[in-house]
């Protein structure tokens, strides 16, 4: 038996199969082109709507939704938008 590796030349083919999506991003970049244009228009809103009710504090948050659709859970892990010495975002706590 031979593994054959495939890397795929987007995210939307990477993910194409997932049931479930984790997108881990600080809290004031979910709302931007870039973040809408790496996960495409119907995850980015449903990431916008949860980042609504996720704040993350100094330590980051979590939250996730049933989309009913691709994929069919959403998982955002919003890091906090600023750090210090003591609450930095590379904290192993920033990431629950």
């Amino acid at each position: 038996m031979v593994a054959r590796f495939v890397f795929p030349s987007s995210l939307a083919e990477a993910t194409r199969h997932a049931t479930t999506q984790l997108v881990i991003v600080q809290h004031a970049l979910i709302d931007t082109k870039p973040v809408a244009k790496l996960v495409g228009a119907e995850t980015h809103r449903w990431l916008v709507e949860l980042s609504r009710d996720v704040r993350p504090g100094d330590a980051g948050a979590v939250g996730s939704t049933l989309t009913g659709g691709k994929p069919r859970r959403l998982a955002l892990g919003a890091l906090p938008d600023r750090g210090s010495r003591y609450s930095s975002e590379a904290d192993r706590k920033s990431v629950v």
